[in-house]
């Protein structure tokens, strides 16, 4: 059972960390930030200094490609109608189904009678030299073929951070990339949470699934581990790191039902290359050693199938890079150890001074009757009154992808924006804090809209699973923590770059707010 203290490692693991650079470095580093970044800079210094290059770091070096913004459904579908998105039903028992991606092979757009574009999907391929099949994709099928194009780059290693493990498309991209590199010698780390109550697939069934087509002696090695600390933290980072050189981090899972197919969830995530992704592997590495020498705690679990997972031999550092944004890598390891991440968000909220644009899934905690968090409402409040203009999309009541169940896939925690705004007021009168005539004026929330729509065609509502927070149009953080209260594992950046958050603000948060606005809420 899962909930029982259970240490499945075949392979002992010392306690090693990645040591902390000098802070000669750091002050040279600092210099060169901006005053939010010096601010975020300056709490981690003071309560996290030890935890420098496991929960956190700072680099100079980063780079963004032309599709760096990661955000489902794609981009082009903001101001289109709920129901522009084509969806794709399941194509089993058809003659022409692809058994892994469940799509149908298609020449021509005629043959999508499943519904769906004809497209070639590079992900299809898993041996040098094929060619890409043509299948009938719905409305974010790219998000795997980017996902995809990354992984097949990898020449010494891969790892990726994960809630719960790849499904469908996903995995099937997953599967083809390492199959693609399989004459390669690279490692291969995935890493999930060992969430409560959900035993419905293990790191071996996981492993052999992703092994499946390698021939007899590949070359690349593959581990899967699964790990929780006590009842409440498990790993949610959503990490996808290349040779220590490029990642992919945000909020997405890669769930195909949630994702890519009817009423599907919003979400948001970035990719990067550069030392940010060098520190993410080393956070990814930390949640690592403590799966292979997990506390001895009640509630506790861990598991390992595969090569390689425990083996700390240095790998191949990366190529220098040659970017010039600023990146300040936070994370958090909850009941694991240190969660720099946690004053890092918040500092980055305490230095705005003139906006704070959020994205969000909820604030309000899980359960009616449960506290909400004190540390964002405190900040919120306080940049109220320093008078910060403050614009914040948040999901909706009863959010849930393809008809699944609430138990399984809720992504509302049952508050309304009118909810979120109440709470702001009431914990700055509470303590005191001049904002009631300006409350108003200065804090905007509403429910995530698509296009002119209020629902999805089936009546479902949006569902917003981003994590983003931008202060002054200036810098922002990106990725796997939530807002509302938890102790999970999380991942993410704080890009402290000018150019770079305009691009986000344009491609992504003005997209949102602006179709999202008409029923901001205010009391």
């Amino acid at each position: 059972m899962r909930w029982l203290l259970v240490a499945m490692i075949s392979i002992g693991c010392t306690e090693s960390a990645a040591t902390p650079a000098g802070d000669d470095d750091l002050d040279a580093l600092v210099a060169e930030l901006s005053p939010a970044g010096q601010s975020v800079v300056a709490s981690l210094r003071d309560a996290h200094h030890e935890a420098r290059g496991v929960t956190w770091d700072v680099s100079r070096d980063n780079s963004f490609a032309p599709d760096w913004i990661v955000q489902t459904p794609l981009a082009a579908y903001w101001g289109q109608p709920a129901g522009a998105l084509p969806i794709v039903t399941t194509c089993a028992g058809d003659a022409r189904c692809d058994p892994d991606f469940d799509l149908r092979a298609c020449d021509s757009q005629a043959d999508c009678t499943f519904g769906g574009t004809c497209t070639a999907v590079a992900a299809t391929v898993a041996q040098p030299g094929q060619v890409a099949r043509k299948l009938c994709v719905g409305h974010s099928d790219a998000i795997y073929d980017q996902i995809y194009a990354l992984l097949v780059t990898a020449h010494s290693s891969i790892e990726i951070s994960t809630l719960t493990p790849p499904d469908g498309r996903f995995e099937a991209a997953v599967r083809n990339a390492i199959t693609f590199i399989g004459d390669r010698d690279v490692r291969v780390r995935v890493i999930f949470g060992a969430v409560i109550g959900d035993d419905s697939v293990g790191t071996a069934d996981v492993l052999h699934s992703l092994t499946r087509d390698l021939g007899a002696a590949p070359h690349v090695r593959v581990a899967v581990g699964e790990v929780r600390d006590g009842p409440l933290t498990w790993d949610h980072a959503k990490v996808i790191a290349v040779d220590g050189a490029t990642a992919i981090v945000g909020g997405h899972n890669m769930w195909t039902r949630h994702y890519l197919q009817a009423a599907p969830v919003h979400d948001l995530s970035m990719q990067i290359t550069g030392s940010a992704a060098l520190h993410a592997v080393h956070f990814v590495d930390a949640l690592w050693r403590h799966t292979c020498t997990p506390p001895l705690e009640l509630g506790s679990y861990t598991e390992i199938s595969g090569d390689g997972g425990c083996d700390e031999t240095p790998l191949a550092e990366p190529a220098a890079a040659t970017g010039t944004a600023h990146v300040i890598t936070v994370g958090r390891l909850g009941a694991l150890g240190d969660n720099a991440a946690d004053d890092a968000i918040v500092a980055l909220v305490d230095s705005a001074q003139t906006s704070l644009r959020l994205s969000l899934q909820d604030v309000g905690p899980v359960g009616a009757g449960a506290a909400w968090p004190d540390a964002y409402l405190q900040a919120l409040a306080a940049a109220i009154e320093r008078g910060v203009d403050i614009q914040i999309v948040v999901t909706n009541l009863s959010a849930r992808p393809d008809g699944l169940s609430a138990g399984s896939s809720s992504y509302s925690n049952g508050w309304t924006p009118a909810d979120l705004v109440a709470h702001v007021g009431a914990y700055a009168s509470a303590h005191a804090m001049h904002v009631a005539s300006d409350l108003c004026s200065h804090l905007h929330v509403a429910a995530l809209r698509q296009g002119a729509d209020d629902t999805w065609p089936s009546g479902a509502t949006f569902a917003n699973h981003a994590k983003l927070a931008i202060a002054d149009d200036a810098t922002f953080y990106l990725g796997s923590q939530n807002w509302y209260p938890a102790n999970l594992v999380e991942l993410g950046f704080i890009v402290d770059d000018a150019a770079a958050t305009q691009q986000l603000r344009d491609g992504y948060f003005t997209k949102a707010w602006t179709e999202s606005a008409r029923d901001v809420t205010c009391p």
